[in-house]
């Protein structure tokens, strides 16, 4: 059974880069509807495109309004699913509608990065900013945590619009995202409460696939490598996010008559430079790189799943937001090296050289640090929940904001000593040696143990629409 589906295209103006989207949809997607939700002040229609009655003006990062407007009015329409796009979206091939049924089969919300349970000690910026407003929300909704995900390419299925929107909360909750509007309140609230909303109405929500996650990020903007890796893989559909400038190679890529595989082929074969910077970007899943002399690498933003990395140099090399989940880091050199709001969970570390690193806002959930040298190293607001950091050396590390929840360590574990005290008396033992901290620390985590500024971390800031 064919399913109904609609591109809802969030913008405050009709570019060119808003144009290049809804050709890019009609020719990829031709069986779906593409509506617009005008989000600017000036008023008017565009053929090809559904209006949505509800459109207004809203403020600069604080769009949570419009995807109220769009669930009311989408509700009435009977679509199986409703996608929200941006116009620094570009879709590069077939095949996106049937990857979105076969996602959604068993699913009432599919949106990138999605975590669930954020840390009452986050620092992600658009967290922070939303804290003097959230026990109010949290009292609406009736729950004790929140959730994220990023905003674009976010699906909505049937059962979610009308959950929403018929809810008895609701009048409340658009209560709440109306007063968000005013200067002073919380920006990007969207990428927090859309997720929160599918536990809130005991809903299926799924992520999409992590190995994907490099296609659809923050930042860096994408290139013609990213483009010819996005054409080879068999789940990304589309990029984000692509440079809104006329002179962007993405675009210059996709907009050519030939198939942009041809026009990069040629490109490489003529010698030209395609690149932004060493492998930025770019997709090492499962690759051999043992032994590698990486320093001073730029890696942000890659994909480098399950990879080994055992004893590799990686000394001041630029991880900041790479993912790493479930690689092979054993004695590798990582001192200095930038890994802000990068994913090591479920990480081999162990004798890992991490002095001196920048690890603001990283995920180590799970992680083995048994024996890494983490001095000096800065883990300002990282989730290190259940990692084992037995005999790990963290003098002088910075841990303010840190969630230790379930860690794992020992009497070989030398602790920053203004956390030592603390951290002992929250701990249990659970064998001869050997401590775990209690989850009441989740709570405790949260508690300035220096008075140090957190820096930003880099892990999905906030959306710039």
């Amino acid at each position: 059974m064919t399913t109904r589906t609609c591109f809802v295209i969030i913008s405050d103006r009709s570019d060119e880069y808003f144009l290049d989207l809804i050709r890019r949809l009609q020719h990829f997607c031709p069986e779906s509807d593409i509506a617009w939700y005008n989000s600017g002040s000036r008023r008017r229609t565009l053929e090809g495109t559904l209006a949505i009655p509800l459109s207004r003006p809203l403020m600069y990062r604080k769009i949570m309004p419009a995807y109220f407007d769009i669930f009311e009015w989408a509700a009435g329409q009977d679509y199986d699913h409703v996608i929200t796009v941006e116009t620094d979206m570009v879709f590069i091939k077939p095949g996106f509608t049937r990857f979105i049924a076969e996602q959604m089969k068993d699913a009432d919300y599919l949106a990138p990065g999605l975590r669930r349970n954020i840390p009452a000690s986050s620092q992600w910026p658009a967290y922070l900013s939303l804290k003097p407003e959230l026990p109010e929300l949290l009292s609406i909704l009736g729950m004790t945590h929140t959730n994220r995900s990023f905003s674009p390419g976010q699906v909505f299925g049937r059962d979610y619009l009308r959950a929403v929107v018929t809810s008895d909360i609701y009048p409340a909750l658009r209560g709440f995202v109306e007063r968000n509007q005013r200067a002073g309140h919380s920006y990007s609230l969207q990428e927090l409460l859309l997720p929160t909303l599918a536990d809130r109405f005991g809903l299926t929500a799924r992520s999409y696939p992590d190995a994907i996650s490099l296609f659809n990020r923050y930042r860096p903007f994408q290139t013609a490598q990213d483009l010819a890796l996005a054409l080879d893989h068999p789940s990304a559909f589309f990029l984000h996010p692509v440079a809104r400038t006329p002179d962007d190679q993405v675009r210059a890529l996709v907009r050519e008559p030939r198939a942009p595989h041809a026009v990069l082929t040629e490109a490489v074969s003529e010698g030209k430079d395609l690149s932004s910077g060493f492998m930025r970007g770019h997709d090492l899943r499962g690759t051999d790189l043992a032994g590698a002399d990486l320093r001073e690498a730029a890696l942000n933003g890659a994909s480098i799943v399950e990879a080994d990395l055992r004893q590799a140099n990686l000394s001041m090399a630029f991880l900041d937001g790479a993912c790493l989940k479930s690689a092979l880091l054993t004695e590798a050199i990582l001192s200095g090296a930038c890994l802000r709001g990068a994913d090591l969970r479920e990480v081999n570390l162990r004798g890992a050289f991490l002095n001196g690193a920048d690890l603001c806002g990283a995920f180590l959930g799970d992680a083995d640090l048994t024996g890494a040298d983490l001095r000096e190293a800065t883990l300002a607001g990282a989730d290190l929940r259940e990692a084992d950091v037995g005999g790990a050396d963290l003098r002088g590390a910075s841990l303010q904001g840190a969630l230790l929840s379930a860690v794992t360590w020992t009497e070989t574990t030398a602790w920053p000593s203004r956390y030592l005290e603390r951290i002992r008396s929250s701990s249990r033992q659970v064998a001869a040696g050997r401590f775990l901290i209690a989850d009441s620390v989740a709570a405790a985590s949260g508690i300035r143990l220096d008075d140090r500024p957190i820096n930003e971390p880099h892990w999905y800031p906030p959306e710039e629409t």
